[in-house]
């Protein structure tokens, strides 16, 4: 097979393979290996990396709460049970348990907690059958400390009049979509497009000289 002269210039993709092992043993410039990493590495990594953070951002840490059955005291009374996935919760395993400071009135009892993306919501239901206005009741917590702590909630009271045939037993709400994402993900992703874009100038103009 007749020679090929390499340049800076030259289209990878006009070259065959054979050409450009040859070009590596016979020392085409670093302009060219450069562009060969750029061109077929860098794709593969860039793919094995997202994979790994989206892995990452699937691994939510899952929170179970356990109220007492007999009416008790603040700090014996409910218990957050934290997993740090599904598996560990399937498995029981990886888990840790804090007692809250929340003092649950002998009146009502706890429906289920979510988090909304801004506070932790608490739901609680009165053991009788109520009415709207005074049924259920939502107590909001900024954070999980507070949640603890039972420090700085708001109680609100709902409208939602539930039938004497039923109780609440659940109690989530779905979180915004720019939740689904977490923090360290979308900064890892900014410096990784970063770099790939100052990778990407620094080839360009190395085959421009």
């Amino acid at each position: 097979m007749a020679s090929k002269i390499i340049s800076n210039t030259n289209n990878l993709t006009e070259l065959s393979v054979e050409q450009i092992t040859e070009a590596r043993v016979t020392g085409c410039t670093p302009a060219i290996h450069l562009k060969v990493c750029h061109r077929y590495l860098l794709p593969s990594l860039l793919f094995a990396l997202g994979a790994l953070l989206s892995a990452s951002a699937l691994a939510t840490p899952i929170h179970l709460l356990f109220e007492r059955d007999a009416d008790g005291q603040a700090g014996n009374e409910l218990a957050v049970v934290s997993y740090p996935d599904l598996p560990s919760l399937i498995s029981s395993t990886s888990s840790f348990t804090q007692f809250t400071q929340v003092d649950v009135s002998s009146a009502f009892s706890v429906g289920g907690i979510t988090f909304d993306g801004s506070a932790y919501r608490t739901l609680f239901e009165r053991d009788a059958d109520g009415q709207a206005g005074n049924e259920l009741a939502v107590v909001s917590y900024p954070s999980f400390a507070d949640l603890i702590g039972s420090t700085n909630s708001f109680t609100q009271f709902t409208q939602v009049d539930v039938s004497s045939a039923f109780s609440v037993s659940g109690f989530y709400s779905d979180p915004p979509e720019n939740q689904n994402v977490s923090e360290p993900v979308t900064l890892s992703l900014l410096v990784l497009g970063l770099l790939t874009i100052g990778l990407d100038s620094r080839v360009r103009k190395r085959l421009i000289i």
